[in-house]
């Protein structure tokens, strides 16, 4: 393994409709994203470990004119917005 990647913190991020460990994520260099540039930015505050108002985050998003999802988030305690 990359020394970079052991130094990644063992933190989770969503990618392709999963939560996996950021040390792991990869994404293709064919990525239109990746190529383009495209993307869409949202934060969502944790406090106790439990998302704030995400289903209001979610639906700000959605809204989003340049958004337009093909997957549907989760939630990291597996609820669907």
């Amino acid at each position: 393994m990359h020394p970079i990647t052991t130094a990644l913190p063992a933190t989770l991020c969503y990618l392709d409709g999963e939560y996996t460990a950021l040390r792991d994520a990869k994404i293709s260099v064919l990525d239109r994203g990746f190529i383009f540039g495209d993307g869409i930015y949202e934060v969502v505050p944790v406090y106790g470990g439990q998302p704030f108002c995400f289903e209001e985050h979610m639906a700000r998003l959605a809204r989003s004119p340049s958004c337009r999802l093909s997957t549907r988030f989760r939630s990291p305690n597996g609820a669907r917005s």
